[in-house]
């Protein structure tokens, strides 16, 4: 019985830190890291001079602020580029 009470006390802590730094973002904000995905991919291989490649530079930078303003981030920012990913923001030391 104690083992049983250890597991569901070791998912309760799991679940609870899920909200922490690091953690990934909720299913909810995933089409917004969708869109960004998909903008990011036509910013970054369309031709400078063509206005829909501006277009969707653009459009990134909006849906990027976006995300920041819902906590989310492109990191963790102490990794290498290969291991980032969507993330909590680090919090903001006051």
């Amino acid at each position: 019985m104690m083992k049983y009470t250890l597991m569901a006390l070791a998912l309760f802590m799991g679940v609870a830190v899920c909200g922490a730094y690091g953690a990934r973002p909720r299913p909810s904000d995933q089409a917004l890291i969708a869109k960004e995905e998909d903008l990011n991919d036509k910013c970054r291989g369309g031709l400078s001079t063509l206005r829909a490649t501006m277009a969707a530079c653009d459009r990134r930078e909006a849906v990027l602020g976006v995300l920041e303003k819902r906590n989310i981030c492109w990191g963790p920012s102490d990794s290498i580029e290969a291991e980032k990913h969507w993330v909590r923001c680090k919090p903001q030391k006051p």
